[in-house]
């Protein structure tokens, strides 16, 4: 696609003018429906102005429908898909592969992009992606350098890159936590978060360690940038939609300035980068390999460390904390750290400066030898939420006698991705022959470049007549005309091709079948259940020619690096009466008899409509799924269903080595043992599994 691209969020509307401030090439946004960020304002009526703005300045916008959807939601996501279309949204970022289906079914033009909820992180995932008429996929954090080279290689695909933001500890898509525990789930754009409480490790009833255990750190991939690019990956993306319009600015303007200098580092970047939001010091995630990504003391905004508390006096009142530091406005906020624990954050509020030292009023408690960091720089934040990039317009007036007023105007626009010319001529009133006073250079131009509340400013003028009276009325006017006239130019509806009668052709039929079917997962070679998922604890070490039943299916990891495939197909070639459980869409590939996996969250029959072949042996609906809504899946289709549950489910898929967070050790000292359990501070507890290809995963599931 060219040039790399920077993608930065947008949660509202001030968010997107950051962005597009700071130069981002795209921005991405939800809807009021449909999207992951639930809690974020989100655009609804505004989503046609969002749209025009954006586009005025060059940068595309793509539209999140990154959520799983019920079959009783589907024409609500169809007028969604349609109003965003004509509103001229650039591409759709989508998880469900029912959407999928029914996007490029009913709305051929639309440009579909895989979210990262949609788990792509393999070439045969990405092949499988691309023949479903995907053009972008979003790839999984956890994809390593290695897997996007081959992902390259083998699609015409556009690869997108989380850059910088939050890091979910879990495997994205998978993730169940939030819905096991609160009835939220992250799949619905609800989550609320369950990684960044507080846990302890148990193991045999004894406390082995304790803290935010499920924390991850932010990712910061600034200084790889190069080696992304030249892996393959085309978007750049930053994390924040539920962060504030001045982060998005910031971050945005410093990627920027990277890329734009080569991708040249310094440290004034990382300053700018840890300012803006820093949560446990930054990771460059998984490219480093089974890397460190959790903080267990501090799980949220950590700052930049500006100085240290030399004293701390308590009143009856308040309490004063003196810091040694070289600036500290009013308004800013301030985290208070001691050996590496959190004491305290306050908003610098009463700030009063004593030769090198700040003095603050508080009513926090905060240890003398504190270190003190800076959550949040009031001054910038003011300066940012100002910043306002105009975009340059050339205006020629003629004036002459007994013909309209004409304003001929070039508005420069679009230099976020390539410079364009819009030309556009507005009339005005006839023009009279001057008795007095004639229209002149400067009094023209005066009222023409009256822009101040516009995103334009006056950069060249030309003025021809010959002697004519105009008003400042009807130059006002003709401003504002040409103003009007731009606006509606950017707001023009697109002609959307909808083909309805895809939804009507959809044959719902009512089938009765066996509901009591069974199914297991491990490595029992003597399960009675119909059918048999082979689970081995070790798969290099398991003896699969040990298998006798009749329907037994080969566990497909939803996260599958190449070196696991490798192993993976090796089984499959050795063992021909093996299916595969599909739980990532590269496992369809296998061309096997298949089982649809849980953690392809089917939810509706559009998705099962995607993903069906003729190799289906049985299909495993999301857990998250309603019973009333199983029961419409299930007699649609002619093919055994099951509903998985949460009761005993993988609640979340860990691939960063949770042992190395408890113990600091190596993977050649690897202390995992079973019966690990991780306990929430309301007794709640959670056995800590693992299994093995060459890869370690790692799993949380309810006790």
């Amino acid at each position: 696609m060219g040039k790399t691209e920077l993608l930065s969020p947008a949660g509202n509307f001030d968010s997107l003018k950051m962005a597009v401030m700071a130069g981002a090439n795209a921005v991405y946004f939800g809807a009021k429906n449909f999207n992951a960020r639930a809690k974020a304002e989100n655009f609804g009526a505004n989503l046609k102005d969002a749209v025009a703005f954006a586009h005025m300045y060059g940068t595309k916008v793509y539209l999140t429908l990154n959520t799983l959807v019920e079959n009783n939601e589907i024409f609500e996501l169809v007028e969604t898909v349609n109003n965003a279309l004509k509103a001229n949204v650039d591409a759709f970022i989508v998880q469900d592969f029912g959407v999928v289906n029914i996007i490029k079914n009913c709305f051929p033009q639309a440009v579909i992009h895989a979210s990262t909820q949609m788990a792509v992180n393999n070439y045969l995932g990405a092949i499988k992606a691309q023949q479903m008429g995907i053009k972008r996929v979003v790839l999984s954090r956890e994809t390593s350098l290695e897997d996007i080279k081959l992902i390259k290689q083998n699609t015409n695909l556009e690869i997108e890159y989380f850059i910088q933001g939050a890091l979910c500890v879990c495997f994205s898509g998978n993730c169940y936590m939030s819905s096991y525990l609160f009835s939220k789930s992250g799949n619905r754009g609800e989550c609320l978060q369950p990684c960044r409480l507080f846990y302890k490790a148990i193991l045999k009833g004894k406390e082995i360690g304790k803290g935010y255990l499920l924390s991850a750190k932010d990712l910061n991939m600034s200084k790889r940038l190069k080696d992304l690019m030249t892996a393959g990956v085309d978007s750049f993306k930053i994390e924040g939609r539920l962060r504030r319009p001045a982060y998005v600015f910031e971050t945005t303007k410093t990627y920027r300035k990277i890329i734009d200098n080569n991708f040249s580092v310094c440290e004034n970047d990382q300053i700018t980068l840890k300012k803006a939001f820093n949560r446990g010091d930054f990771t460059e995630g998984y490219l480093n390999g089974n890397a460190n990504i959790i903080d267990e003391k501090i799980q949220n905004n950590k700052g930049y460390k500006i100085g240290k508390v030399v004293a701390f006096n308590t009143g009856k009142k308040f309490n004063i904390v003196t810091i040694k530091t070289k600036i500290i406005n009013k308004g800013d906020g301030l985290k208070f750290i001691k050996d590496g624990i959190e004491k305290a954050s306050i908003s610098a509020i009463d700030v009063k400066q004593k030769n090198n030292l700040f003095e603050i009023t508080t009513t926090s408690i905060i240890p003398k030898d504190s270190d003190v960091y800076l959550i949040l720089d009031s001054k910038q934040e003011e300066t940012d939420l100002k910043f306002i990039r105009k975009l340059p317009l050339d205006i020629k007036l003629i004036a002459m006698a007994n013909k309209p007023l004409l304003l001929k105007a070039k508005l420069n626009y679009g230099f976020n991705s390539s410079n364009q010319i819009l030309s556009i001529e507005v009339e005005g009133d006839i023009c009279s022959n001057a008795t007095k006073i004639p229209l002149d250079y400067i009094s023209a131009k005066q009222s023409l470049e009256k822009l101040n509340n516009t995103n334009f400013f006056l950069n060249n003028f030309e003025l021809e007549t010959d002697n004519v009276f105009v008003t400042k009325k009807q130059l006002n006017e003709i401003r504002r005309n040409l103003l009007e006239k731009i606006n509606q130019y950017f707001l023009k509806e697109n002609n959307v091709i909808f083909n309805e009668n895809y939804l009507k052709e959809i044959n719902f039929k009512n089938y009765l079948k066996n509901n009591n079917i069974t199914i297991e997962i491990g490595e029992n070679l003597n399960s009675k259940a119909d059918f048999f998922v082979v689970k081995p604890k070790d798969f290099t070490k398991f003896d699969f020619k040990k298998i006798s039943h009749k329907n037994a299916f080969l566990y497909i990891p939803s996260f599958l690096p190449n070196k696991d495939f490798l192993i993976i197909k090796n089984i499959l070639e050795n063992s021909p009466n093996l299916g595969v459980y599909a739980q990532n869409i590269g496992a369809l590939n296998f061309n096997r008899k298949t089982i649809l996996g849980a953690k392809l969250n089917i939810k509706n029959i559009f998705s099962i409509k995607e993903l069906i072949n003729e190799n289906v042996d049985l299909i495993e609906t999301s857990p998250e799924l309603t019973e009333e809504n199983f029961n419409i899946l299930n007699n649609a289709y002619n093919i055994p269903m099951i509903k998985s549950n949460l009761n005993n489910f993988e609640l979340m898929t860990l691939l960063h080595c949770p042992i190395k967070t408890l113990y600091k050790n190596t993977c050649s000292n690897c202390k995992f043992c079973e019966n690990i359990h991780l306990q929430m501070q309301n007794g709640k507890e959670f056995a800590l599994n693992r299994y093995k290809i060459l890869t370690c995963y790692f799993t949380l599931q309810s006790i």
